[in-house]
């Protein structure tokens, strides 16, 4: 049985198999870039450029990333709420909701940057959607507050 991070009664009902697979596909792309010519040549191609947009690198810049860390933080916050939400939603409009706000983050960042022709790749369009899915559907689970008062 898979605990998620969050909380140690957050248990999950079955192996996640949808989350287990992003993480899986994500770094596997990672690895496939470091033996890229040119990781700069990679990110213009399949990035998602706000001054050149394509509708194909939308969903390609999604499963780049810009190293290890910037994998890594998108990932642990994938495993750590994506179970949950995954269990709440079924494996279908999980990925659909994933895919969906992934591609959601791009066009937001789209209008904010409109003349940037610096790519934009990872996934944390996506991830930041997940995490609000899970603060939406389980509001009580994670307090940021403390019980205790000062002074």
């Amino acid at each position: 049985m898979f605990i998620s991070a969050t909380t140690k009664d957050n248990q999950v009902k079955n192996v996640p198999w949808v989350v287990i697979t992003l993480i899986v596909v994500n770094s596997l792309l990672l690895v496939l870039s470091w033996f890229a010519p040119s990781s700069e040549s990679l990110f213009r191609t399949y990035g998602f450029t706000p001054s050149h947009p394509q509708e194909s690198s939308v969903l390609t810049s999604m499963f780049l990333h810009a190293g290890f860390w910037h994998l890594f933080g998108n990932m642990w916050f994938l495993w750590m709420f994506g179970n949950r939400v995954k269990n709440t939603f079924g494996p279908w409009l999980f990925i659909l909701v994933y895919l969906a706000c992934g591609l959601g983050g791009d066009l937001l960042h789209c209008v904010f940057n409109s003349t940037s022709s610096i790519p934009c790749v990872g996934a944390s369009g996506a991830i930041s959607a997940i995490v609000g899915c899970f603060f939406v559907l389980f509001p009580k689970r994670i307090s940021i507050w403390s019980s205790t008062s000062v002074g």
